[in-house]
């Protein structure tokens, strides 16, 4: 599922990592932040970000959970951010979570790739000094296009890798596809390591929805600014029970359109515990 790694060009930055190295292990992902706020046992996702388009990702805790954010490179440097007042008036209210209220813990990191081709991020939310908990992890600027190609292997990848920690959590791991526009039907697949088709999913709630979802009309997520992007009928979820999945392993999201026959913004949202 991964893809050549390019140069990263990162923005609307907190704190910069003079080096960042993360390292898989049972208990999490490790980053080291030059600002003190270190993380040890982070949760990954990995995003493949097109040329000319530019993310954000946001982490919200939930019940008081303090969350930092590590955005890095394939050679484990970038930012780290912790307590981002841009990120304080984002808030989410989804199936799997509930109400999230807004929060001056959350974390934010703005990036984009302008050296051509793809790249591959890794977005790493950890809990300050170690704490355990809850959070909900939004990524802002994806798109589905003509360039996404077609068939099953089609669209946007992200991938979370699954460690001890994660499956410790007893939390469930929910990927949210919200729509910026009517015109987009997004379809969600997932697949394991041998990129087996596992679930899939296109109108949450519905028959069309291999695995577990919640119809997401009535929900929603923020977008920058603190506007609530609405769910609606046509939006996708699935809530998978990590206990499934062996740790080592990755889930890995593909993003697109029923039939690759709608094209337009959206925005991704994942619910997880460490």
């Amino acid at each position: 599922m991964r893809k050549s790694v390019l140069s990263l060009v990162l923005i609307s930055v907190i704190a910069l990592l003079a080096s960042a190295a993360p390292a898989s292990a049972q208990s999490g992902v490790v980053v080291t932040c030059n600002t003190g706020a270190n993380i040890t046992n982070g949760v990954e996702v990995v995003v493949n970000m097109r040329s000319g388009f530019s993310y954000t990702a946001t982490a919200i805790g939930i019940n008081g959970f303090d969350p930092v954010l590590a955005v890095l490179d394939n050679a484990g440097n970038g930012l780290c951010t912790d307590d981002a007042v841009a990120a304080s008036s984002y808030s989410a209210n989804l199936p799997s979570s509930g109400f999230v209220p807004s929060s001056s813990l959350s974390s934010q990191v703005s990036f984009n790739n302008n050296q051509g081709g793809l790249a591959d991020v890794s977005l790493v939310v950890g809990g300050y000094n170690g704490a355990h908990g809850q959070f909900v992890l939004i990524v802002e600027g994806m798109a589905v296009t003509s360039a996404d190609g077609s068939g099953l292997l089609a669209g946007d990848p992200f991938s979370v890798l699954v460690d001890q920690n994660l499956i410790n959590s007893g939390t469930n791991l929910s990927a949210y596809m919200i729509s910026r526009t009517t015109e987009l039907d997004p379809l969600m697949r997932v697949f394991d390591d041998a990129d087996a088709l596992v679930y899939e999913c296109d109108d949450a709630g519905a028959a069309t929805c291999v695995g577990q979802s919640s119809n997401l009309s009535g929900y929603y997520v923020s977008e920058e600014g603190g506007y609530q992007l609405p769910g609606y009928d046509l939006d996708s979820m699935l809530s998978l029970n990590l206990s499934q999945w062996r740790s080592g392993n990755a889930v890995n999201f593909l993003l697109t359109s029923f039939n690759q026959s709608s094209f337009g913004d959206y925005v991704v949202a994942f619910h997880m515990g460490i």
